[in-house]
């Protein structure tokens, strides 16, 4: 049974919650949204280190995303629950071997100590395999389902392998296809591809092929014949190279174009007339640039003032008023365009002609480049530093004849080289041939490999197939099974949560069509029997029998292990009417005496009715009931209980009639209490004790020595500590011990005591935020977690 319950960071709980249980039952009461779900939440992660309705909801809504408070990280989330051995579950630690706790969190259980009421809707209402899958997590299949999904991966795998074969040996038999042009795959067949090969070799007058084996000596044959025929490559290799020769044969040299472009010069301008037209020129674009680049503003020749701006525009207009000049200078531009395009294409020719004499190696073929390169170059001198110098001199180059004379030569010898038009033909096709049955020879090869591949693994994936579907059967049997043990649990409990109504006979079953699962629920309504219970039930009638289906498979499973008899249910009763709900209270509280209850609910009338019947069934001493009275984004749910230890301790030193000893008991108890959050908030090196059992003596030395060293802290609060610090004895002489020395402390004594131990709690807790001073930083600064109170090492005490 639950001792205590630890959460904090978790859904809606911001700080630590705690909740001490000692093995009783727990009721809670809160309005919706007030954080009851996040208390169970919490129980949950710890127990299975899991969130069902989290984790399972969908793909966008994760644990490590949605579990956390929104102002926390997944990292921060704390939450343990004690046992009553003293062993802890919790999602930080693991817990001790031999408690407990270990036995619980290593159990073989399923899911069966938590219901809400989602999943009551969810397993009624679901079509049978989604509610399969619900149910499920209710039955002890983890172990059986591991080895049926491990099976099932196996089985998965060699069916993507069988297919991933067959696929390729498709692909092998679509190559052949398109290599010996077959209509369709189907006629892709020995007896085709035999006959397509013995047609096309008897052209080249070679012997018949008679098998697949056959085919590399065939090659050979192959070879052999289109070796006797020429070398084709060659053959290529000269007929481009006479295209080339008969397109350079077929150009026009560039001195044509040379001589065309100076003569329309010299034809339109003698040499006096082209010096004057270049000297204007030359004369005005001067003037232009030194008005610009001087930024004059008088007249180089009288001095007087100028508007240079104006004076720029009108001598470019004066520029290209000059129109003889400008139309010549435009007219060769564009021919001396022309003439360098004609330029690159002889270069261009000339690499082509080179690059195929790499593989002619003829000397003749070297000369004639080389002279077509020389006049490039001579040409490409043409290419002037200004337009005056175009239209003033220029000395033209020629263009060698010889080049068109080796040109044709060369044409010539090499023409008589090539083969016939008809034996070109009939290479080609021998070469297409031989390619093609490379082809053939490989991709039949893997197909033969592949398919014995497939044959062998298509005997495993029947097997492991066979296997797979014995045991989803064996696991459906072992289902119902368990359904039908525990049918006579189901009715019983819906019986008596409607006794005297004329339905029931509640019957589940597997549905044997679905290899994952499904279940079905039967149950009669009046006269009708075996009728789907949607078809006829009410919304609280659906609800009470996922409830009854749930409370039987929870109490068979508590009956094979008993170390958690815990029952958690989490708003279930909402759609229950007060009369049903009594007898379902009942029925939960005897049937389930022996266990321990956590029940949440937001109707306050259901919850006084569970106050008055827990006195039926013992009470205070087996019932703590808890009200959430306010939730706050920022703290989380605050619960109403009996008073804190806090009160309890200012009670004691208020009431005139307390005896000194109790009051030194409640005090020392209560600083030890202190003592414990503080060591953990601060982080004290502390040597741990079994269960965290520490006295006053064990934590106070370490953390007086650590708060002296906070000077600011010391300054402002060294009087309580120093008191303590003296005191800190009272508890072992006055508070656990007679005798009689100790009945020489005074009551003023132990209550100054007491009103020191009050004032340390208020100088390190605080009552905003419920949190004790905790490490700020490396620098021994302290504070609450909403800051109010900070503690700086070098600054004094903040408050804000």
């Amino acid at each position: 049974m639950l001792k205590s319950i630890n959460i904090e960071n978790l859904r809606g709980i911001r700080f630590n919650t705690n909740i001490d249980l000692n093995k009783k039952s727990l009721i809670i009461f809160g309005e919706n949204g007030k954080g009851k779900s996040s208390i169970v939440d919490g129980i949950e992660y710890a127990i299975t280190g899991d969130i069902k309705h989290i984790s399972s909801t969908c793909r966008e809504v994760s644990l490590k995303k949605h579990a956390p408070h929104i102002y926390a990280d997944f990292q921060e989330i704390k939450v343990e629950v004690e046992f009553s051995d003293g062993s802890v579950l919790s999602n930080y630690k693991e817990p001790e071997k031999g408690t407990l706790a270990y036995r619980i969190r290593n159990s073989k259980l399923g899911n069966i100590n938590i219901l809400r009421r989602s999943q009551l809707l969810d397993a009624i209402s679901a079509q049978p395999k989604e509610r399969y899958d619900l149910l499920k997590q209710f039955l002890p299949l983890a172990e059986i389902t591991k080895f049926e999904n491990a099976l099932k991966g196996v089985v998965d795998k060699f069916q993507g392998e069988v297919n991933n074969l067959k696929t390729e040996i498709e692909n092998h038999m679509r190559n052949i296809q398109a290599a010996l042009d077959i209509k369709d795959l189907g006629s892709v067949t020995s007896d085709n591809i035999f006959s397509i090969l013995v047609n096309r070799g008897k052209q080249f007058n070679i012997e018949d092929i008679k098998d697949f084996k056959e085919i590399p000596e065939y090659i050979k044959k192959v070879d052999n014949y289109i070796e006797c025929m020429g070398n084709i490559n060659r053959d290529v290799i000269i007929r481009n190279f006479l295209n080339l020769l008969n397109e350079l044969i077929d150009k026009k040299s560039p001195e044509l174009f040379a001589k065309a472009i100076y003569d329309n010069i010299n034809t339109k301008l003698d040499l006096v007339q082209k010096k004057k037209v270049v000297f204007y020129e030359e004369f005005l674009t001067t003037g232009i640039q030194w008005l610009q680049e001087e930024n004059k503003s008088l007249c180089p020749f009288c001095e007087s003032p100028i508007d240079v701006p104006s004076v720029i525009e009108r001598v470019k207009k004066r520029i290209n008023e000059n129109s003889e000049y400008s139309t010549l200078k435009k007219e060769f531009q564009r021919d001396y365009s022309i003439l360098q395009s004609e330029l690159k294409w002889w270069e261009d020719n000339l690499d082509k002609i080179r690059n195929i004499n790499k593989k002619i190696n003829d000397e003749n073929i070297e000369n004639l480049c080389k002279t077509i390169e020389d006049d490039i170059e001579n040409f490409k001198k043409l290419v002037p530093n200004s337009i005056q110098e175009i239209i003033i001199v220029k000395n033209l180059p020629n263009w060698n004849e010889s080049i068109y004379k080796n040109a044709i030569h060369l044409k010539n010898e090499y023409s008589n080289k090539v083969l016939p038009k008809d034996a070109v033909l009939l290479l080609n096709e021998a070469i297409k041939f031989k390619n093609d049955l490379k082809i053939v020879y490989d991709n039949i090869v893997h197909i033969n490999k592949k398919t014995k591949e497939n044959t062998l693994l298509n005997k495993k994936y029947k097997i492991a197939k066979q296997f797979y579907e014995e045991l989803v059967r064996q696991r459906k049997n072992s289902v119902q099974e368990i359904y039908d043990e525990i049918k006579n649990d189901i009715n019983s409990y819906y019986s008596s949560m409607h006794f005297e109504e004329d339905i029931g006979d509640i019957d589940l079953k597997i549905k044997d069509s679905s290899s994952k699962g499904s279940v079905i629920i039967e149950a009669s309504f009046y006269e009708k029997s075996g009728e789907d219970p949607r078809a006829y039930y009410s919304e609280s009638h659906l609800d009470t029998l996922g409830l009854a289906i749930f409370l039987a498979l929870y109490k068979r499973e508590c009956s094979k292990n008993k170390d958690l008899r815990l029952l958690i249910l989490d708003d279930v009763l909402t759609s229950v009417d007060a009369a049903h709900r009594i007898n379902i209270i009942n029925l939960i509280f005897s049937e389930f005496k022996e266990h321990q209850l956590i029940i949440t609910t937001h109707d306050i009338v259901l919850y006084k009715e569970i106050l008055e019947l827990e006195k039926l069934y013992g009470g205070n001493n087996k019932y703590r009931n808890i009200e959430i009275c306010e939730w706050t984004k920022d703290r989380g749910p605050i619960l109403d209980d009996t008073k804190s230890e806090i009160e309890k301790l200012r009670e004691h030193l208020t009431n005139p009639h307390t005896d000194k000893n109790i009051l030194a008991s409640a005090t020392g108890t209560f600083l030890e209490l202190v003592l414990c959050k503080l060591r953990y908030s601060l982080e004290l090196s502390i040597p741990a004790k079994y269960q965290d059992k520490y006295t006053i003596v064990d934590i106070w030395d370490n953390l007086y020595s650590k708060l002296k060293k906070n000077k600011e802290f010391y300054r402002l609060n060294s009087k309580v500590l120093d008191s303590i610090n003296v005191s800190k004895f009272i508890r072992n002489i006055s508070g656990c011990h007679y005798n009689e020395w100790a009945q020489g402390v005074s009551k003023d004594e132990i209550k100054q005591f007491t009103n020191n131990v009050i004032r340390f709690y208020e100088i390190v807790y605080c009552s905003i935020c419920n949190s004790f001073i905790k490490k700020s930083n490396d620098n021994e600064d302290y504070q609450c977690n909403c800051s109010r109170l900070q503690y700086n090492k070098k600054d004094q005490l903040l408050i804000s």
